[in-house]
């Protein structure tokens, strides 16, 4: 029996959306199905599956890896 049977999505801290967005989208050729900025945060979603995502996430004054 397997612990894992899938992935929905991974969320990852960044310090640039932008360049975040850029290198996957021209590297891997994701796809952006959504992208929004709000006060205090701006985040997007990439399609890296049929059925799973990448939810990059910039918010000012949270940790960096």
């Amino acid at each position: 029996m397997s612990v894992v049977s899938g992935l929905n999505h991974v969320a990852i801290m960044t310090k640039d959306l932008e360049r975040f967005i850029a290198f996957y989208t021209n590297a891997f050729g994701l796809e952006v199905v959504f992208k929004e900025s709000v006060p205090g945060m701006k985040h997007a979603v990439l399609r890296i599956g049929a059925d799973s995502w990448l939810h990059p996430v910039e918010a000012p004054g949270s940790r960096k890896w």
